[in-house]
């Protein structure tokens, strides 16, 4: 890798890891001067939030042409946010279903429904899938975003706790507008930041790939998926260091439902998003992966992912990094 992509690479990853640091505190202060549900706020704005990086890297790959990035960023981010962030996030200290996701319909609608329908829109459930990704299908992915966001925060806020409303009622008026207006600006600089980010490490991994022939697909999926989901992982550790278990499994399926339904769905709106080969297999392996969380969840007692089962997930994150580097060669043409 030339000096010029390894420098926009590290300064990349420098600046998803601060724009998610200030994404993660303006969401904290937000929180703490609204009416907004903690579980709608770290569920769907820091969701969203965090979903930035893929989004800006699946756009920025698209436009130069490297659609098998553009495709795989999303895909890749959705697995490690499931698998690698939830598992270690159990490993650290089990990690607990809030009582508003409890019901099974309802962690269905948001843990599956994003990978089926992403598995059944871009595969078009072919082993081999070829073309493109249509604009319809990217159609139909944005709109069920939409209803699902629109769905989850009026159910959230509907369920959010008496306690959270009584506590900002004792907050005065002053510190509410004080912490607002804080946590707007660290927002507004996470977002330029977590943008600018993943602008740099998708210029330096397209120009790793033109110069040295590597995958695209393996950059896309172990490179930059994973750096997209810097966000999450740091959110993740701030979560843990607060001991706060209600709001991180939200956070995670939010995310990974942005990435699969928009992400992907306002790329192939916007312009032609070819599929790479092993789509299908990555999205099933999503799709197969969730089913797995949920699973974990259901078993034994409290909804809750323990130790055991979240290095469960992490084995299942390292066995299939191992997939992807057994079915295709990490380089074409070797040039460093």
């Amino acid at each position: 890798m030339d000096s010029y992509s390894l420098l926009f690479l590290i300064g990349g990853v420098l600046l998803l890891v601060v724009g998610g640091s200030a994404a993660t505190r303006g969401t904290m202060l937000s929180l703490s001067a609204s009416k907004l549900s903690p579980l709608a706020g770290w569920g769907l704005l820091y969701g969203f939030l965090a979903a930035l990086p893929e989004l800006s890297m699946s756009l920025t790959a698209n436009w130069y042409g490297m659609s098998t990035l553009a495709l795989s960023v999303p895909i890749g981010s959705s697995i490690f946010n499931m698998l690698l962030v939830l598992g270690l996030a159990a490993v650290i200290r089990p990690v607990t279903l809030p009582d508003q996701f409890s019901h099974w319909p309802r962690l269905l609608l948001m843990l599956l429904l994003p990978s089926a329908l992403a598995w059944a829109l871009v595969s078009e459930f072919k082993i081999h899938a070829a073309g493109q990704v249509s604009s319809m299908s990217g159609a139909i992915l944005l709109a069920v975003y939409m209803l699902l966001l629109l769905y989850l925060v009026v159910y959230l806020q509907k369920k959010s706790s008496k306690v959270s409303e009584e506590k900002a009622a004792d907050t005065p008026t002053t510190s509410k507008t004080h912490k607002a207006l804080l946590g707007t600006l660290w927002i507004a600089l996470g977002v330029l930041l977590l943008g600018a980010g993943a602008v740099c490490t998708t210029v330096a991994a397209g120009r790793y790939a033109v110069a040295s022939g590597a995958s695209q697909e393996w950059l896309g999926l172990l490179l930059l998926a994973p750096l997209g989901g810097l966000p999450e992982l740091v959110g993740m550790i701030a979560l843990r260091v607060k001991k706060d278990d209600l709001s991180l499994l939200p956070n995670l399926m939010s995310s990974s439902a942005t990435n699969l339904l928009f992400v992907i769905g306002l790329n192939a709106l916007l312009m032609p998003m070819p599929r790479y080969q092993y789509v299908t297999a990555d999205l099933l392996v999503l799709l197969i992966g969730n089913c797995l969380v949920m699973a974990t969840i259901y078993i034994g007692k409290d909804r809750r992912t323990s130790r055991i089962e979240g290095s469960v997930l992490l084995l299942g994150y390292i066995a299939y990094a191992v997939f992807i580097v057994a079915r295709q060669p990490l380089w074409a043409n070797i040039a460093f």
